[in-house]
């Protein structure tokens, strides 16, 4: 009779919760029980057994398998965040001035690491570009981490950036190479003064009695040129006669100064015909512009 007694489809909840599907085991069947993938014994029995109709206790316990750990990089670190255990994964990183060439996480499966250690070269910077009117030295194929390249522009101009560029992560220059620009210069009465760069601003006016013929405010360009073109004063009174001298100064690159234009009498005798009717208090003379600063 104990023959015919058969217990029921058993359940086993695994760390997966798959299900054994039979429905029915005679009596004193054996069934055995296998941790799931990434997972190994850690103690009990892996089998039941069907007696008088049903199962005996489940003692089998499983646990994570473990992938241990993966070595050292050489010029870099290997970290595990969770662990070295089936699921966990190992973070791979470089030391400064060096690059990362594989990957930079590697899982831990059911077989073990799921891929091979990466390594860390030394970071290369490639030349860096040429700018026009200037040199950099040191003229090297390729420079290493931290190394320094310093740019000198050609005498008479000046840079717009920095003149030095170091070798940093990922292999590129830290800063873009700079702009070699002309200067701008200009005489004036007042003694001298420095030189004006790129994009330096100024304002002109006119003496008294002359109109300024161009556009009052001017810009230092890279070609050293004032844009839009120095003006000139003309004179209300003598306007074919008169002419006015250049204008040849700029301010600082932030700030805006104001130049006049200022008008001398100067004797010519030559053209006392001409000015003896326009200018009654000096008909020996006609007017000429100079510059001061004010």
């Amino acid at each position: 009779a104990s023959s015919r007694v058969k217990c029921s489809s058993v359940t086993l909840i695994s760390k997966d919760d798959e299900y054994i599907l039979t429905n029915t085991f005679p009596d004193q069947a054996r069934v055995s029980f296998a941790c799931n993938s990434g997972y190994e014994p850690s103690g009990g029995s892996p089998s039941i057994t069907c007696n008088a109709g049903s199962w005996s206790e489940l003692t089998l316990t499983c646990r994570k398998k473990s992938c241990g750990a993966l070595g050292d990089v050489e010029n870099g670190n290997v970290d595990y965040p969770d662990g070295v255990e089936f699921g966990d994964k190992a973070v791979i990183t470089c030391n400064p001035g060096y690059a990362l060439v594989g990957a930079k996480e590697i899982l831990c499966m059911a077989q073990g690491w799921g891929g091979r250690l990466p390594v860390c070269d030394a970071v290369q910077c490639v030349t860096p570009p040429d700018v026009e009117k200037a040199t950099f030295t040191p003229d090297k194929e390729s420079y290493t981490y931290g190394e320094v390249v310093t740019y000198k522009c050609s005498s008479g101009l000046t840079a717009i950036g920095s003149l030095q560029l170091t070798c940093s992560d990922g292999g590129k220059f830290d800063v873009p190479p700079p702009t070699c620009v002309c200067k701008c210069f200009i005489n004036y009465e007042d003694g001298a003064r420095p030189p004006y760069g790129f994009k330096s601003t100024i304002k002109v006016k006119c003496s008294k009695g002359y109109d300024l013929v161009g556009e009052p405010t001017l810009q230092c360009t890279a070609e050293s040129k004032w844009s839009p073109g120095i003006p000139t004063c003309k004179s209300k009174f003598l306007t074919k006669i008169v002419k006015c001298g250049m204008l040849l100064i700029v301010t600082s690159c932030l700030n805006i100064s104001i130049f006049l234009l200022k008008c001398v009498v100067v004797a010519v005798a030559a053209l006392t015909n001409l000015l003896k009717d326009s200018i009654p208090a000096a008909p020996s003379a006609f007017l000429f512009c100079s510059l001061s600063v004010y």
